[in-house]
């Protein structure tokens, strides 16, 4: 298959641009954990859960070429709808995309080879279910493959919560541990797998640093909007500007002594097999 030659990726350019975007730090460090360390074969049918705007879901579909197909799945309409964009203005032939559940996957009994989640299992209201649906649509032998954000990410910001939670709204510091704990441990996920029926195989975990300039920075990053919502359920909203106008002194005096403010993130990439 030589049709590759005869694209002119200058011709389209004007095309491309309305779904030609970068992906953020945040899924794309977690992303490339995950394909760093999965193993890429021939012949796969694949399933992404989560797919989001298309990564890695895409980017999967590419690597293990033409003699694939992969298959993404979001309850997102808007965001599938970006993703059938990018299909048909990469003309990327061995995949497809469709809105949905993962809890209740469109697909039959033990269908897919490989099935991949990266940092869906945050997001899901019921993971459980869905690792019972993944093991129902996976073949004897198939992988799961998922990367997340376990519990231990951004400990300096956690930690100024817990600071000034004392000071405003001490009874408030249970609810945000138990916040933090719903992300999940090593143990915790790998014994979801298991109980699910699949057998872990390989679990690798990672890190990486953000650094912000100051504490503003920091919370007006997207990042960190996607997190608030939960931090916010864990306080009184009473407190809510007291809280983190105290939040902010306590990073902000840390950025002082260090010339900025760094935040560590946990990754974590697990991978499972449904046994023959």
């Amino acid at each position: 298959m030589t049709d590759y030659l005869q694209r002119n990726l200058i011709d389209e350019i004007d095309e491309l641009a309305p779904i030609f975007d970068e992906l953020t730090l945040w899924s794309s460090r977690f992303g490339l954990l995950l394909l760093d360390h999965l193993e890429i074969r021939q012949g796969v049918v694949g399933l992404d859960l989560g797919c989001g705007t298309g990564f890695p879901l895409l980017e999967l579909a590419a690597l293990h070429g033409p003699s694939s197909h992969f298959t993404g799945i979001d309850p997102w309409e808007a965001a599938v709808n970006v993703v059938r964009q990018k299909i048909e203005a990469h003309r990327i032939r061995n995949v497809d995309v469709r809105v949905g559940d993962a809890a209740t996957l469109p697909l039959p009994d033990a269908s897919v080879d490989l099935i991949t989640s990266n940092l869906g299992i945050n997001n899901m209201a019921n993971p459980e279910a869905v690792l019972r649906e993944a093991f129902r649509v996976a073949r004897d032998g198939a992988r799961i493959v998922l990367t997340t954000n376990p519990t231990g990410t951004m400990p300096q910001v956690y930690a100024a919560m817990r600071e000034a939670l004392a000071g405003c709204a001490p009874l408030a510091i249970s609810d945000l541990d138990a916040q933090e704990r719903h992300r999940g441990t090593v143990e915790s996920i790998t014994s979801e797998l298991s109980e699910a029926g699949f057998t872990v195989s390989r679990v690798i975990p990672a890190a990486f640093e953000m650094r912000f300039a100051d504490a503003a920075a920091l919370l007006h990053h997207l990042l960190v909007a996607s997190l608030l919502p939960g931090w916010l359920s864990a306080i009184p909203s009473e407190s809510h500007r007291e809280v983190f106008e105290r939040v902010e002194e306590i990073l902000d005096q840390r950025a002082a002594v260090d010339g900025y403010l760094r935040t560590t993130i946990e990754c974590l990439y697990v991978e499972a097999t449904r046994a023959r």
